[in-house]
């Protein structure tokens, strides 16, 4: 009875030490599949994966026509691509001497928005509706465009005292010049014609004539035709090809 009772009475046994779990790096045993990579030191799992989701890629952009004169429609041409294969969206902004054309968001930029000597290019946004890729044109500048010359539709009737008639896409002044003509046929700058013939004129003939109209940076346009001159009399004309 003695004996029983100091057991009763003894302290109790420690219990054992708590198990600590380490997080750890490894692969998880799939039963005879492929392993996966399996790592807990971050306690996320599934949901701690970021989105995967990749932003377009603008690899060359194209204005064309090259080079751009103030009677040209500019196009931009595009080559992007999602790496996700996702569909992409361009959104263009056109800008002259860097100020945005508003209300233009199209592929092509209309010939009223830009003159000679301005700089043009377009900003580019490709976007797979949840990612944007910006990029931006090379500068084009607008050069010049040469004269046209309009000549009658229905021949010459009349040389001396005619108005030769030419129009400039720049609004530049132009100048008139004859690199062929028969004699006594002169112009002035404006594109005035005179004929003054001579007694002393004893021969007569088939006269080609070139007639050139050009601006100040130096490009021309020119009509070509032959003037039949018959001494003391107006020279008629016979249409050549007009260039």
């Amino acid at each position: 009875m003695l004996i029983s009772l100091l057991l009763a009475c003894s302290d109790p046994p420690p219990p054992p030490p708590p198990e600590v779990t380490q997080p750890i790096a490894g692969t998880l045993d799939t039963g005879g599949a492929a392993p996966v990579a399996v790592d807990n030191s971050y306690g996320g799992g599934a949901s701690a994966a970021k989105d995967g989701n990749r932003a377009p890629r603008i690899r060359d952009i194209f204005l064309e026509p090259d080079p751009l004169r103030s009677v040209d429609k500019l196009t931009v041409t595009v080559k992007a691509r999602d790496p996700d294969d996702d569909r992409v969206k361009l959104d263009f902004k056109w800008f002259v001497n860097d100020n945005q054309v508003l209300g233009q968001e199209k592929k092509t930029l209309p010939a009223k928005h830009f003159k000679k000597g301005d700089k043009v290019y377009v900003e580019v946004e490709a976007s797979d509706g949840r990612k944007e890729t910006f990029d931006k044109s090379p500068v084009v500048e607008v050069i010049n465009s040469p004269p046209e010359i309009q000549p009658p539709k229905y021949g010459v009737d009349k040389i001396d005292g005619m108005q030769v008639k030419a129009t400039d896409p720049d609004n530049d002044r132009l100048t008139f010049r004859l690199e062929e003509a028969p004699p006594g046929l002169t112009i002035n700058s404006t594109g005035r014609l005179s004929f003054k013939s001579s007694m002393e004129q004893s021969e007569g003939g088939m006269f080609p004539t070139r007639i050139i109209a050009e601006d100040p940076d130096g490009e021309y346009s020119a009509w070509e035709m032959k003037l039949t001159l018959n001494p003391s009399k107006q020279p008629g004309s016979e249409p050549a090809e007009d260039k």
